[in-house]
């Protein structure tokens, strides 16, 4: 089985939820997730890659740190696709 195969299993997504939640305590990622994964939004990022289509190019934003003057450029991909985190095989 592909790694492009195994993105596209809501059994390996449920498992992704269940390791990320266990790590993070910011309810609103969690929420977020979750609803990532039930409207299953990462089923159409994973045909745009089986089908070759391009990766959308990163969007540029500029922060700024709270307790710094200097500002920082940042890079960007769209929603679903930054949510689109391969598992590591080594871990399935």
């Amino acid at each position: 089985m592909s790694l492009l195969d195994l993105l596209s299993e809501e059994s390996i997504w449920i498992s992704f939820y269940d390791y990320k939640t266990s790590l993070i305590s910011h309810s609103g990622f969690e929420k977020e997730l979750r609803r990532f994964i039930i409207s299953k939004s990462y089923l159409p990022v994973c045909n745009r890659i089986r089908n070759g289509e391009a990766f959308p190019l990163p969007e540029r934003k500029v922060i700024n740190k709270n307790s710094y003057k200097k500002k920082r450029v940042v890079y960007t991909y769209p929603q679903n696709e930054n949510m689109v985190d391969p598992p590591d095989p080594q871990e399935i």
